[in-house]
């Protein structure tokens, strides 16, 4: 269970497999509305908050129920929040709000903190054909036992309340024979120690085969951020790529517009422009921009204004002078 308190509750319950059954937040709910909300979906194993000090409710509603009281070992980023309620976004159940997604987050952190030992349980219990025993191993893992000692600790409880079988009638050993009583006894004490240590081994086997598989999933993940690094590399090198590009055509726009001011480029009609074979330097909406030396070598009429303007303010500054 993920709790928000405030002036406005927010309540997420998961069950211990992860799957989110219910998600909702009140105004001003009190404790009794939080307690009858959870009862409809059972006991909660862990009360968990998204804050490094838990909020005193939380801590006396965990008491309550009985449940492990959880919290981080740094308040949850708000980054983490976005990102726990976009991965349950998709289902049919979604948050709402900010105290509902803050109640998620902390019930799927805390649910995320006994992950590893949770598949463990439910992958014993399968090959064990146990799977009707998964809630109860995993609170005692909850609380603290080892999946080992969870185990072995529910094998006895059910061995206890199992239906004994008749023990099947023992040979009788004449009284007259103490020395080979003792030795049965020897025996039996031997054989229950060869078997705990064949339960020992069996254990520290598993154990090495989780833990292969941990290094086999670890490998895997290393895998995949490398392909993933590799993406994003050449992610990077094609957008540094377009960047140059986009840097060289402002610099080449830059200076066009620098001609233009200085009277070094004219813009003409399109069309002239291909009649006088002119190398177009832009282009768009109908006019062309060229060298204006260009032009005038082309264009004889251009070359004759250009002549006459020489001529003119030649004259105007003769004029000035005398």
């Amino acid at each position: 269970m993920g709790l928000d308190p405030g002036t406005t509750v927010g309540l997420a319950i998961l069950d211990l497999r992860g799957r989110l059954l219910h998600l909702s937040s009140k105004k001003g709910a009190d404790d009794r509305w939080v307690v009858e909300t959870i009862s409809r979906y059972g006991v909660p194993v862990i009360v968990a908050t998204d804050v490094k000090k838990p909020p005193e409710r939380v801590a006396k509603l965990a008491a309550a129920f009985g449940a492990r009281l959880w919290a981080p070992d740094a308040d949850l980023p708000v980054q983490y929040k976005d990102a726990v309620a976009r991965r349950f976004s998709y289902g049919k159940i979604a948050p709402q709000n900010d105290h509902e997604r803050d109640a998620l987050a902390a019930a799927f952190a805390a649910f995320s903190f006994f992950a590893p030992k949770f598949r463990q349980v439910e992958r014993r219990l399968r090959e064990a054909g146990r799977m009707e025993e998964e809630d109860r191993v995993k609170r005692e893992v909850v609380f603290g036992q080892s999946v080992d000692r969870a185990l072995r600790r529910e094998e006895k409880k059910k061995k206890r309340t199992a239906p004994r079988k008749p023990a099947a009638p023992r040979p009788s050993i004449p009284s007259e024979c103490p020395e080979l009583r003792e030795r049965l006894g020897r025996a039996e004490e031997t054989i229950e120690e060869l078997r705990e240590r064949i339960r020992e081994l069996e254990a520290e086997i598993r154990r090495a085969a989780s833990r292969r598989e941990i290094e086999i999933r670890r490998d895997a993940r290393v895998a995949r951020l490398e392909r993933e690094k590799e993406a994003l590399l050449g992610k990077l090198a094609e957008r540094d790529r377009r960047l140059s590009e986009m840097e060289a055509r402002i610099s080449e726009l830059q200076r066009l517009l620098s001609g233009i001011a200085a009277g070094e480029y004219v813009f003409v009609g399109e069309g002239e422009a291909r009649r006088l074979g002119l190398r177009v330097l832009w282009s768009g909406e109908g006019k062309a921009l060229v060298r204006r030396e260009d032009w005038e070598k082309k264009d004889p009429e251009a070359y004759a204004r250009r002549l006459q303007r020489l001529i003119d303010e030649y004259r105007r500054r003769r004029a000035d002078r005398i």
